[in-house]
C-alpha cells in the first residue's frame, strides 16, 4: 500500500509522515497503516473531503482502531475532525482539515468502530463500547470532583477526549484555572472542558454549582465524585528517607512511621470524602433525574473494605445491606469520631492507620448500596483507583494516573443496563469486604 517514509502513493494516494502513523495506530506494533479498514465488516466511507489536495476519496476504509486518535475523538458530535496530517503528495502537513460527508459520518459512528481492546479488559464491562454510541448520538454532560490534578485531572482529560462535556471542578481557583488551560493546551480539548470553582464541604458552594449546570446544559448525565484528603499529616524529609513506596510486608508499619493523625484531620476527612460526596449527591439528583442514563461514580478505595475495619458491631452495620441506611453510617461515623477525641482507637477495635481515610471509604461504600435502592434506574457504582501516584500518597504510588482513571472512566460511560451497585478493582467486581 504505502509506507510512512514514501510518497509514493500505489492505492490510496495517502501519506502519512512516521509521527502521524504512530497517532494513527495509536500504540499498535506497527507504523504501516495496512489498508485502513474502519470495522471489522469493511465498511465503506462514500465520500471523504481532503484539502487542500483532494476534494474526494472514492473510497477510504479506515482501521478500527482508527477512533483512539485524539484527532477523530476530540469531537465525535462535529463533522470536521481538526487535524489530520494526510496529503497525497507530501509525507508531512502541518495542519489540514477533513471534511466528512453526513454520510461518511453516520458511517464513521458506527458501533463497530468503538471495539477498542481497552474497553475489553473485563465482561462485566464490556458493555462500555455500546456506551460510546450512546454519546456519538447526544452531548453526554459531566462533573468531576478534586479535578485539577491527579485522577481527577485526568479522568476529565479521558472523558473529554471522548466527546462528553466536562465540568472540571477545583476547590482552588487558580489550581483549577491552570488545570482547564493544561487540558486545553496539551489535549485540544477547549470546546469539551469547562471549570468551576467548588468546595465540596460547602453547601452553598454545592448549590452554586448546581444553578450553573441547570442553566447552562439543563441536565447531569456523569457524576464523579472524586475529591478526598488523606486525614493524616506526613513528615516529608522522613518519607524522602523511607521506603513507602514498597508494596510488600511491613510497608503499613513504615507509613507509620512518617505520618501523624489527629481529631481535627480525622474530621476534615470524613467532611470531604464521605460528606462531600453526600451532599454532591443530593443536590445533583435532580438534574441526574433529567438524563436519559445517570451514572454516579465514586472513587472509593481498596482501604474502604470491611476487612480493615477491626470493630465487629461498625464491619455488621455496614455489611447489612438490607437494612444500611444514611442514618446507620452516620452512626458508625459518630462512634468512630467519638472514641478518636477519647484516644481509645485502639482499644476500641477501630482502624489505626489511615483510621479517617479507611472509615470515610467504608461509609463511601455503604452508601453507594444504599443509593442503588432508593435510585434503581440509575447506574451507580464504587471503584479502587489502584495505588496510583498523586500527591495524596505524595507520590509514592506504582500506577500512573491514566491507569488509575481507566476504570472510573468506563463506569462513567456505562449504558442504562449496565451493572450498578458494585465494588470495582482491577477493572473487575470486587467484594464490599
Amino acid at each position: 500500500m504505502y509506507t510512512p517514509f514514501s510518497t509514493r502513493v500505489l492505492r490510496l494516494d495517502v501519506s502519512l509522515s512516521p509521527l502521524a502513523c504512530r497517532v494513527w495506530m495509536n500504540a499498535l506494533f506497527s507504523t504501516r497503516v495496512p489498508r485502513l479498514d474502519v470495522t471489522p465488516f469493511f465498511i465503506r466511507v462514500p465520500r471523504l473531503d481532503v484539502t487542500p489536495f483532494s476534494t474526494r476519496v472514492p473510497r477510504l476504509d479506515v482501521y478500527p482502531f482508527l477512533h483512539s486518535c485524539a484527532a477523530f475523538r476530540r469531537n465525535p458530535f462535529s463533522t470536521r475532525v481538526p487535524r489530520l496530517d494526510v496529503t497525497p503528495f507530501s509525507t508531512r502537513v502541518p495542519r489540514s482539515d477533513v471534511t466528512l460527508s453526513p454520510l461518511a459520518c453516520r458511517v464513521w459512528t458506527y458501533p463497530h468502530c468503538y471495539l477498542h481492546h481497552a474497553f475489553l479488559h473485563s465482561p462485566f464491562l464490556s458493555c462500555v463500547c455500546h456506551a460510546e454510541r450512546c454519546f456519538l448520538s447526544s452531548l453526554a454532560y459531566a462533573v468531576v470532583t478534586g479535578a485539577n490534578k491527579g485522577i481527577g485531572f485526568e479522568i476529565c482529560r479521558q472523558l473529554a477526549s471522548k466527546g462528553v462535556m466536562v465540568v472540571l471542578t477545583a476547590r482552588d481557583e487558580k489550581k483549577g484555572i491552570e488545570a482547564l488551560e493544561k487540558v486545553k493546551r496539551d489535549n485540544g480539548l477547549s470546546d469539551h472542558v469547562v471549570f468551576f470553582q467548588l468546595d465540596v464541604v460547602d453547601p452553598s458552594s454545592i448549590a452554586t454549582l448546581a444553578d450553573f449546570i441547570k442553566s447552562k446544559f439543563g441536565r447531569l448525565d456523569i457524576l464523579v465524585n472524586n475529591a478526598g484528603i488523606g486525614g493524616v499529616h506526613t513528615d516529608l524529609d522522613a518519607l524522602k528517607s523511607s521506603e513507602v513506596a514498597d508494596v510488600g510486608p511491613g510497608v503499613l508499619s513504615k507509613w507509620k512511621e512518617v505520618m501523624t493523625q489527629s481529631y481535627e484531620l480525622a474530621e476534615e476527612c470524613l467532611q470531604t470524602n464521605y460528606y462531600g460526596a453526600k451532599r454532591m449527591i443530593e443536590a445533583l439528583i435532580p438534574l441526574l433525574h433529567l438524563s436519559d442514563s445517570p451514572r454516579i461514580v465514586n472513587v472509593s478505595s481498596g482501604m474502604g473494605k470491611l476487612k480493615n475495619i477491626p470493630n465487629e458491631w461498625a464491619k455488621g452495620v455496614l455489611n447489612d445491606a438490607e437494612t444500611l441506611t444514611e442514618e446507620r453510617v452516620d452512626e458508625v461515623l459518630n462512634e468512630f469520631l467519638k472514641d478518636f477525641k477519647e484516644d481509645s482507637l485502639e482499644t476500641t477495635g477501630w482502624p489505626t492507620m489511615f483510621s479517617a481515610y479507611t472509615l470515610s471509604k467504608a461509609a463511601m461504600n455503604a452508601y453507594t448500596r444504599i443509593l442503588v435502592k432508593k435510585y434503581p434506574t440509575f447506574c451507580i457504582n464504587c471503584v479502587c483507583p489502584g495505588f496510583v501516584k498523586t500527591d495524596i500518597n505524595h507520590n509514592t504510588g506504582i500506577l500512573s494516573t491514566e491507569q488509575g482513571a481507566e476504570c472510573p472512566v468506563k463506569l462513567a460511560l456505562l449504558p442504562k443496563d449496565g451493572p450498578s451497585g458494585l465494588f470495582f478493582s482491577h477493572n473487575e467486581p470486587s467484594s464490599f469486604e
